[in-house]
């Protein structure tokens, strides 16, 4: 499993690709767990609190892809498969072909 550009730029590429409740999501989720790390300081080790920030941040990362392809199914879009070639436009091709060759059998 490869990293995720989402992990390291959790809000900023949630905003790039147009995921705005995600990144709104996300915004809100962190401000409130960094909030309640500050208020509860005196009461909880706060690097534990500390830590869920970073879970947060993790869990993103790990399910950024999947949002993406959720916006996408959502708007009509259909999953014909998963490829692995160097650029969208490869794939369009690989999968236009195999397209071609179920309508012709």
């Amino acid at each position: 499993m490869a990293i995720q550009p989402a992990f390291f730029f959790t809000f900023l590429w949630a905003i790039y690709h147009r995921l705005w409740l995600a990144a709104l999501v996300l915004c809100v989720g962190l401000f409130s767990l960094n909030r309640i790390a500050e208020w509860s300081q005196h009461l909880v080790n706060n690097s534990a609190l500390e830590s869920y920030v970073f879970y947060a941040i993790v869990l993103f990362g790990v399910i950024g892809n999947k949002l993406i392809e959720r916006k996408l199914i959502a708007k009509g879009s259909v999953l014909r498969g998963f490829s692995r070639l160097a650029s969208g436009k490869e794939a369009l091709e690989e999968f236009g072909q195999l397209e071609a060759e179920t309508v012709k059998s």
